[in-house]
This record gives C-alpha cells, sequence and structure tokens, in this order.
C-alpha cells in the first residue's frame, strides 16, 4: 500500500488532519492527478492523507491501449460512483455542507477506476437459479434482479425469487421474495428503491391473465410495499425512468398465445404514488425493448402480432414533454423479447427471439446479436455478440457497464443463470 501525504493545515478551526482517500486500482490501467501529485499504478492500493483545508484536484483514470474507463465504482463511501467522466475532489468546496463533515471524522472514502476491454463481453457469476422474463434495477452499486424461477417449457418453479449481484465481490446473494410470484414484469428504480410493475402469474401457454400488480422494494430494509396498481393489466411490456416518473409502455395480456398487444403509455408516479396517461405507441407490441436517452423513450422491436412468437424490427420514440410518438430507423433485424439498455448516448438492442415465421410450437433459437444506435444519425450498427444467445433477458446499466442476465437460448428451453457484462 503507498501512501501519500499532503501538509496539515487548519482553517477557521476546522481540521481535516486524518480523512484518507484510498485508491484501489485494477489491472489495465492508471490513476492520476490533474496537477501530477498523484499518480496510482495499476495494481496497487495508494492512500491519500487529506489534511490540507485547501486540497483541490482533478483525478483522472487512464486505461492502456485497448481498454475503456467505464466509470468510477459505486459503492459505500465512494467519491464519484457512477461518473464516466474525471473525478474533482476539493475541500475549499465542502465547508457547510455533509461532506465537510465526513472529512473531519477520520473516515476513509474510496475512489476506484473500472475498466474493461473496449466491446467485449465476459462472463460473470451466475445467478443461485435461473430465470426468464426477469427485471432488474441498479441501486446504489448493486443489482437486483426479480421474477426468477423458470422451469423448462411451460413448467414454471417459482416466479418471485429475487438475488442481488454485487459486481466488486462478483456474489449473488437471495433476498426477500417478490410477494406476487410473476414472470415478464419490468423493473425500475427510483430513489434507490426498485418498482416492480405487471407481469403474469405463470409464464406457460395456459397463464392466467395478467396482473395489475406494483411492488416496490427497499435493499436498505430487504422489504416489498404494495403500491397503486396499473390502470390496465400487462406483461411484457417495456420500461423507463425520466424526471423521476416510470414510463410503462406497450405489453400485453398474455406474452405466448391470443391476446392484442398493447399501445397505452402508462406513467407512475412514485412520489405520489398515482398513475397517469401518455400518448398510445403508434404500433402495439409486446416483448419489446424500451431505454431512455436524452429526454426521449425508444420502443424496440418486440411483437406487434396476437402470437407473440412473431416478431418486429419497428423502432419508435416518445417524447414526453410534447406527448408525441415518432418513427426511426428499424432494427436490422426482427427480435422479440429482446433486452434495451441506454449507455453514453447510445441505444443497445441485445439478443431476442429470432422469428423464423414458424407457428406456436416451434423451438425457436434465441440471438447473440447486439445492436448500437446512434440517436445523432438514425443510424444502427451492429457490435460484438453476446456470448450466450439469449431471449427475456433482464438488462442493466452499472458503473459504465451493461449487465444482461438469465433469459433462455432456446423458446422452450431452461432458464439460464448465466451473467454476463459488456464493456463499450
Amino acid at each position: 500500500m503507498k501512501f501519500l501525504h499532503v501538509s496539515c493545515l487548519l482553517l477557521l478551526a476546522a481540521s481535516v488532519c486524518g480523512c484518507k482517500i484510498e485508491f484501489t486500482i485494477p489491472q489495465h490501467g492508471q490513476v492520476e492527478s490533474a496537477s501530477r501529485t498523484y499518480v496510482c499504478n495499476a495494481g496497487d492500493t495508494c492512500v491519500v492523507d487529506v489534511v490540507d483545508a485547501f486540497f483541490d484536484e482533478v483525478f483522472v483514470a487512464k486505461p492502456v491501449a485497448g481498454y475503456s474507463f467505464t466509470a468510477w465504482r459505486t459503492k459505500p463511501n465512494a467519491f464519484c460512483g457512477g461518473r464516466q467522466s474525471p473525478c474533482p475532489l476539493s475541500t475549499t468546496l465542502f465547508f457547510g455542507t455533509p461532506l465537510m463533515q465526513f472529512l473531519e471524522s477520520d473516515s476513509t472514502f474510496f475512489l476506484e477506476p473500472v475498466f474493461g476491454k473496449s466491446n467485449t463481453w465476459s462472463q460473470r457469476a451466475g445467478m443461485g437459479i435461473g430465470g426468464v422474463g426477469l427485471a432488474s434495477c441498479t441501486i446504489r452499486g448493486k443489482i437486483y434482479a426479480t421474477g426468477l424461477g423458470w422451469g423448462i417449457g411451460a413448467f414454471d418453479i417459482n416466479l418471485g425469487r429475487t438475488e442481488e449481484y454485487d459486481p466488486v465481490s462478483n456474489v449473488w446473494t437471495p433476498r426477500a421474495e417478490l410477494p406476487t410470484p410473476r414472470a415478464w414484469v419490468t423493473a425500475s428504480a427510483v430513489g434507490n428503491k426498485c418498482y416492480v410493475i405487471g407481469g403474469g402469474e405463470n409464464g406457460g401457454p395456459f397463464s392466467p391473465p395478467a396482473l395489475t400488480s406494483v411492488e416496490e422494494y427497499d435493499p436498505r430494509t430487504d422489504n416489498w410495499q404494495s403500491k397503486a396498481p396499473m390502470p390496465q393489466r400487462r406483461e411484457a411490456a417495456g420500461s423507463a425512468v425520466l424526471t423521476g416518473k416510470i414510463y410503462e409502455i406497450g405489453g400485453g395480456d398474455a406474452v405466448w398465445w391470443a391476446s392484442d398487444p398493447l399501445a397505452p403509455v402508462a406513467i407512475y408516479d412514485p412520489a405520489t404514488d398515482t398513475w397517469s396517461e401518455g400518448a398510445d405507441m403508434p404500433t402495439p407490441r409486446k416483448g419489446l425493448g424500451v431505454a431512455a436517452v436524452d429526454g426521449l423513450i425508444y420502443a424496440i422491436g418486440g411483437s406487434n402480432h396476437e402470437l407473440g412468437i412473431f416478431a418486429s424490427g419497428i423502432v419508435e420514440a416518445y417524447d414526453p414533454v410534447a406527448d408525441k410518438w415518432s418513427s426511426l430507423a428499424s432494427l436490422p433485424a426482427d427480435r422479440n423479447f429482446l433486452s434495451a439498455a441506454a449507455l453514453k448516448g447510445k441505444l443497445y438492442a441485445m439478443g431476442g427471439l429470432i422469428d423464423s415465421g414458424d407457428l406456436p410450437g416451434a423451438n425457436l433459437p434465441a440471438s447473440n446479436a447486439v445492436f448500437r444506435y446512434d440517436p445523432k444519425n438514425n443510424q444502427w450498427t451492429r457490435r460484438k455478440g453476446m456470448l450466450v444467445p439469449r431471449y427475456g433477458a433482464a438488462a442493466t446499466v452499472l458503473d459504465g457497464q451493461i449487465y444482461v442476465i438469465g433469459g433462455r437460448e432456446f423458446a422452450e428451453s431452461t432458464a439460464m443463470e448465466v451473467t454476463e457484462e459488456y464493456t463499450p
């Protein structure tokens, strides 16, 4: 462990002596301050003793060739968690703030860069059990996956299983089960809580109608709480968060069989526990991917047929301020039950069920293809494919990387526990 020191000063009787910033540097990069006073190399742990009330530095993460800096690690007592740019730290800005109290507390704080090989997928630890039609939230540096527990074909095991993933330790841990067991849900994080919405009690072809259930999960207490139900039943919908509100888009009353896809947009406000309506999506769909970039919500692919086995490549964008939709460049390949995520101003569409035109009952394969959309030029480009083809997987973003969780490789295969991590 390396120790870096700054001379001790007092200012207005406020001492910051004893506060430490610990840098843990993974392989494939280093961290240095803009002034080059501090340099911490790959594989090292360095400590800065902040004993100067005028401490003012900007820390820059520098990857080696072929690798990318994705973000600063999000974890307890970490500075700049999730930030994808240099981290400014200045005690001169802390006086009169809670952060100044931290600096006076003899505590240790952390600054850790995340590096990854560019345009590369890597396999991470798998969940305790598999899941398809599951969903996930990212809160305080952890990933929460819920709706786990599909069996083979139409036979289900337990659709209420919830697990927490820690990317630092690469470990999944069981958490409190979803009170209303269901799959083909959406999950959205607002205010450090996860909202699990809709879904079906049984994912098989003879399932009862979709649900209106909304349940809120608080990771700090490991407790669930029921909230105001959706105005309309739906499963296999997509969701995105903008300005603290959750937008539920599309879906159907059933996943696979004769159920018309839905067009309505339902908007949930966790602050008031109320629902409102947005303009209908022009092309009703279920099994679509949804993600938000720069104030717009994108609805990607999915099935616009009552039989959910048929896929489309339709892409439409919703502007919540104008309450209007617009059509955009289609996905390069028709996909259903795909996963979508937004990262660094771009959209990623991943996997999904391949539409062969066969009737229901065919054990259709999933795709491992990944497409990236740039809203600035309205174009899709192909990126490196996932290690494992899958549909019905959850996707989430943490510290500048995309995680794809669970899913199935074929329409009627066993649900997977597999977790993959993507660095753009």
